[in-house]
């Protein structure tokens, strides 16, 4: 008895979003787990609890709204600098969205199995719980870019299939327990692969997000959300081709691959220590790996606030192992020679911005997004009862709090929170932040009653 549970769930959604004679999807789920630890007599073991479930799912996700229709939007004039948005002077004006609309739009089915289980010690004192995943999210909503010479720039489609798997393990231990005092540690360990199957046959590419020369990709055979931007030229044995004028390396005709927003894995720890009436509680978020896109260090290479400038002391300077062109022989094979054009103090600023440097600023600009925080501290006191009932409460608690008290970032970003983005907050913000304010730190106190 009570060892076997079978859960079955079912749901159809119609949405507004969606086109009105085919705006209906269904999708199913089961759950089924087994406490294995009522079946076996385990009394002479440390084991309190054995237990395996297994899961599947199908979840629909809608549109967004407006991506069926072609839809009207206040007039926006771009400028050099700036735009002009209607109205203006109290005239109204409106524009046909550059975006050709869909109205054959299907919903996102994702399609999820999953393998788990837990297992408990010594009276509770000690317990795992793990996971295994497989999900697969097929008609992913994009916006694909066209022709502009079609009097549009983009086309929402329903576009790729995206595979994840992964594992999720947390492990909880109460190191001390005694009448006064208890000290309880939680622990958890991610791992997730996502990858682009494909995009039904459309494009090479999907572009996601995109700021300059830099590109936030969907590629198939590869991680969602690949960074592409310009590399500079090479020779066959591996020497920078630079313009002999300028000194700057030159641009190779394709972009090259920077990495993508995928972490190797992430980490938490929680620690909570309960003495008396006091309770103390902090944790730490760890996140390896992956990679960003950061305005900010842009902006500071520009304007040499960022380490990286400080380079050679800024004083003139030859880009090491760097060739110019020196003509060609008898087959019409370029020949190098020796670079021999510094980059002067006039043009130090150059080297390190966007426009005049496209082929090697990007090794600054897309960054290692691993962190460190301490993410939290807690003190909480329970005021005496005494207390607590003046006010007919059975309990009384005063909090002190702070959050993001402490972060450490890798050498290579000492520039702005690797969470700190406004893009959004789905998957385009994966590709990092465009010149924002930095993180911002809490505190507070709070009262708690309970009646």
């Amino acid at each position: 008895m009570n060892q076997l549970f079978l859960t079955v769930n079912a749901r159809n959604d119609w949405s507004s979003t969606l086109p009105l004679d085919d705006n209906s999807f269904f999708y199913p789920g089961a759950n089924l787990s087994w406490i294995a630890s009522q079946t076996f007599d385990l009394s002479n073991t440390p084991i309190s609890l054995l237990k395996f479930r297994a899961a599947y799912g199908k979840t629909g996700a809608d549109a967004m709204p407006y991506q069926i229709y072609p839809v009207l939007g206040p007039g926006d004039v771009q400028l050099p600098y700036g735009n002009l948005t209607f109205p203006i002077n109290g005239v109204g004006g409106y524009e046909i969205d550059n975006t050709i609309n869909n109205q054959h739009l299907k919903p996102i089915i994702t399609k999820e199995v999953e393998l788990g289980g837990e297992i408990r010690l010594f009276n509770n004192r000690f317990g795992i719980d793990a996971d295994y995943y497989e999900k697969k999210t097929d008609g992913q909503i994009f916006t694909v870019p066209i022709s502009p010479g079609s009097g549009y720039t983009g086309m929402v489609q329903n576009l790729g299939l995206v595979s994840n798997k992964g594992i999720e393990v947390t492990v909880d231990v109460t190191p001390v327990k005694t009448r006064d005092l208890t000290w309880t540690l939680n622990y958890t360990f991610a791992r997730n692969r996502s990858n682009v199957e494909n995009l039904n046959g459309g494009p090479d590419k999907v572009i996601l997000q995109q700021a300059y020369d830099a590109e936030f990709d969907a590629i198939p055979g590869k991680p969602l959300g690949v960074f592409m931007a310009p590399v500079p030229m090479y020779t066959s044995d591996g020497k920078i081709i630079v313009n002999e004028s300028t000194g700057m390396p030159e641009v190779a005709p394709n972009k090259g691959e920077y990495g993508s927003s995928q972490r190797d894995f992430t980490m938490g720890l929680q620690n909570t220590i309960s003495y008396k009436d006091f309770q103390l509680g902090f944790s730490f978020d760890y996140r390896k790996g992956g990679k960003f896109y950061s305005g900010t260090s842009d902006m500071m290479g520009f304007v040499g606030n960022s380490k990286v400038t400080t380079y050679n002391d800024r004083r003139p300077f030859i880009i090491p192992n760097s060739v110019v062109v020196a003509g060609t022989d008898a087959a019409g094979k370029p020949q190098y020679a020796e670079n021999k054009t510094f980059i002067d103090e006039g043009h130090i600023d150059d080297y390190y911005y966007h426009t005049t440097n496209k082929a090697q600023v990007y090794n600054y600009i897309i960054v290692d997004r691993s962190f460190l925080k301490l993410r939290d501290v807690t003190l909480t006191y329970r005021l005496p009862q005494s207390i607590a009932s003046k006010i007919k409460a059975s309990n009384l608690s005063l909090t002190a709090y702070g959050r993001n008290f402490m972060l450490w970032t890798p050498k290579s970003n000492s520039y702005i929170d690797p969470e700190v983005s406004n893009f959004g907050n789905d998957l385009q913000s994966e590709f990092g932040e465009f010149r924002t304010g930095p993180s911002t730190k809490q505190f507070g106190l709070t009262l708690r009653a309970s009646f």
